[in-house]
């Protein structure tokens, strides 16, 4: 078998992520097999399985990739600061929300989920206390406080598809403004 170069062993990877993603979408974390994974991808199991040791790792690299989106969107000065709810949709919300599920009852599991990218969200509350500094947002907290709401909200948004409670829009404005509301500068108090 013929050596990837660096740019062949990049494109076969995102290849292997962007299947593996689209399979979890449709099957779910517990229903994606590894035949289904095999189909959705178009390689042999031996080639997904000589990047990543088993589904598990296969589904902890898909969810990096979306953290590191996450933390990215989380510091752009551009964007409203909770406009990253409506440009954060995980796709495979099933299979999110069942991975999860799986950590309750696996340490060894919830300590890989723990490891991934670490230091990745460092940067997210340095840009969340610059905000702060510059009164866009309250400071009457801790910045790493602001962002776990942040990721609460979103995992929390992210069960919910996941059963099959889909936000309208005027529902998703509503949550949008509450969001909007919790995060507004709080007005200083005089004696």
């Amino acid at each position: 078998m013929p050596r990837l170069n660096s740019e062949q062993q990049h494109a076969r990877r995102t290849h292997i992520l962007e299947g593996a993603r689209s399979a979890f979408a449709k099957w779910g974390y517990h229903g994606c097999t590894v035949r289904r994974l095999e189909e959705e991808i178009r390689l042999s199991r031996g080639a997904i399985f000589n990047w990543y040791p088993d589904k598990w790792q296969l589904f902890v690299a898909v969810s990096e990739e979306d953290q590191q989106r996450i933390a990215a969107t989380l510091v752009d000065p551009v964007l409203p600061i909770v406009e990253w709810m409506t440009t954060l949709e995980v796709p495979y919300a099933r299979a999110y929300a069942e991975a999860l599920g799986l950590l309750a009852n696996d340490p060894q599991k919830k300590k890989q989920w723990e490891a991934r990218s670490p230091g990745l969200f460092e940067p997210v509350y340095a840009a969340m206390a610059e905000r702060q500094s510059r009164g866009e947002i309250r400071n009457d907290m801790p910045a790493r406080t602001i962002v776990s709401y942040l990721l609460v909200l979103l995992d929390g948004l992210t069960l919910r598809r996941s059963l099959g409670y889909p936000l309208t829009v005027r529902e998703a404005s509503s949550m949008r403004e509450l969001a909007v509301d919790a995060l507004r500068p709080r007005p200083t108090r005089v004696g």
